[in-house]
């Protein structure tokens, strides 16, 4: 397990400022190593406008900014597949509903509601979370009472369409943390860098994940 340190402040904002000058400072002393700055969509331009500002010498050639998916991109490129948003993802399954009306029992006249599409996909997602895929989740409905199995199986229905649906073409954020979780013991790039989370006002328990491996591989946290 690499070393693990916090930086604490008040704020998200002066916490991710003390890490990104602590990557400055380190980067400058070492100029051989690797840093990786992981931040959430929509900070990472600022952490690099930011390093650019204190940086003495100009552009650091081994400080590198990544968000989550960029990272995968790096360590394990996912080739002409599109990172689908929550928003993609609910319209995808909107559509496999209105394709397999006929096939749903239990949700048939509720299907065309407002919100069943995200429901569903919140459903889908918490499932991939957790590590249930299609199958199990139908023989998990093998045994129960008859009015759960007919919903169950249902979700099932449209569970397995999703995936079909994205297999070639597309992942979503589920399967963009497993390939990170999965990978990030592999890569020496991972391994011989030392690695800075900073500018997260929450976690999923499924980012959290890849954090413990990249914890378990990177030199530094």
């Amino acid at each position: 397990m690499s070393k693990l340190d916090f930086i604490l402040a008040d704020t998200t904002h002066l916490a991710m400022l003390k890490a990104l000058d602590r990557v400055m400072e380190e980067s400058q002393t070492d100029l051989f190593g690797n840093f990786i700055v992981i931040a959430p969509d929509g900070k990472t331009i600022m952490a690099e406008k930011y390093l650019l500002s204190v940086c003495p010498t100009g552009p650091s050639s081994n400080i590198y900014i990544y968000t989550l998916k960029r990272l995968l991109n790096k360590i394990s490129p996912q080739k002409n597949k599109l990172v689908l948003s929550k928003a993609a993802g609910t319209m995808i399954v909107r559509k496999i509903i209105l394709s397999n009306l006929e096939k749903l029992v239990c949700f048939r006249k509720t299907a065309n509601t407002n919100g069943f599409a995200e429901t569903i996909f919140g459903t889908i997602s918490q499932l991939k979370s957790s590590g249930v895929s299609v199958a199990d989740f139908y023989n998990m409905a093998e045994g129960v009472k008859p009015s759960l199995k007919i919903k169950m199986q249902d979700i099932a229905l449209l569970y397995d369409e999703y995936q079909q649906y994205i297999e070639n073409n597309y992942i979503d954020q589920s399967d963009l943390y497993n390939i990170l979780e999965q990978t990030a013991s592999q890569s020496n790039f991972i391994k011989q860098s030392q690695i800075y989370l900073c500018g997260f006002e929450s976690i999923t328990s499924e980012a959290l994940s890849v954090c413990k491996e990249l914890i378990n591989n990177a030199k530094s946290v």
